[in-house]
């Protein structure tokens, strides 16, 4: 080999060790059986499903992932475009690794990746479970169904700018405000603060006016993968408001077949910290009765 080819040869091994290291998620793999791909919400880690994984491994091969950017995990190259990356890249970890039929748990904006990859690639999946995650989360802010994505371009760039040039307590700060509906405990409120407050600021900008701007409402109607959408009401007060959003979850998933919503009245956004024994035992229900 002369001095020509061992050069090109260091370049391509550089490129790859480069490739490698930009990659916008991290897995990993615990248990046996059939695949089963956990993944977190805005501004969370792979350790916010830490007491599910341990249950579910016993029964199911866990691929947890943790997307770059968001809680501990260091941002990537492609930071300011992170959801199609990740979503890419998630799809090729699933072919690399020959997973077969994989089920798709996601929260909040994991669950919003497992209707786009399913919608896109449904044959390769056999379930999907939303944890108080939708196809479109702008009614939740409207307060309206009607709400379509040219209704939120303006409030898409301001959040986009707002976010891009926080500081960390900036981060940390606007999470507080409205930490009430995230978690019960202190302890756990705690936990989803100070994740917001290390979590990359160009990610979450990019995240935030992505799910802004993207509704899967009306492609999500030809899927036919059972899906079981699980919503958090422990926030709210009055029979009133959760009648309201039980009528706005539903109306998300309203002539897609094979889903199903579920309430818990009790959980707030993180149901797989305020109430993981009841999510598992869904979990199980939903699963057993489908494959």
């Amino acid at each position: 080999m002369n001095i020509v080819h061992i050069i090109l040869a260091i370049l391509v091994f550089s490129m790859s060790l480069n490739t490698k290291a930009e990659s916008c998620i991290s897995v990993e793999v615990k248990g046996a059986g059939q695949p089963l791909i956990l993944i977190p919400g805005l501004m969370s880690d792979g350790s916010v499903w830490q007491s599910s994984e341990k249950y579910l491994a016993k029964t199911y091969q866990v691929h947890t992932v943790s997307i770059a950017g968001f809680a501990k995990t260091k941002p990537c190259a492609g930071a300011n475009n992170i959801m199609p990356r990740v979503k890419i890249e998630l799809l090729s970890y699933i072919k690399q690794h020959k997973l077969l039929k994989p089920i798709l748990l996601g929260h909040s904006l994991g669950a919003f990746l497992s209707y786009s990859l399913a919608i896109e690639n449904e044959a390769l999946f056999s379930a999907i479970i939303a944890v108080d995650g939708l196809p479109y989360i702008a009614p939740i802010f409207t307060r309206t169904s009607l709400t379509k994505p040219k209704d939120m371009q303006q409030q898409a760039q301001f959040l986009r700018n707002i976010y891009q040039q926080a500081t960390a307590q900036e981060m940390a700060d606007m999470t507080k405000q409205n930490i009430a509906i995230q978690a019960t405990s202190r302890e756990d409120q705690q936990a989803v603060i100070a994740m917001a407050r290390i979590s990359d600021q160009k990610t979450v900008a990019s995240a935030l006016y992505f799910l802004l701007l993207n509704d899967l409402r009306e492609p999500l109607k030809k899927l036919k993968t059972p899906l079981l959408l699980i919503a958090a009401q422990g926030a709210f007060q009055d029979d009133s408001s959760r009648q309201f959003a039980t009528s706005l979850y539903q109306q998300q998933i309203e002539n897609v077949a094979n889903a199903h919503l579920i309430i818990n009245t009790d959980a707030r956004h993180f149901i797989m910290w305020d109430d993981t024994k009841w999510l598992m035992a869904q979990t199980d229900l939903f699963l057993q009765g489908i494959l």
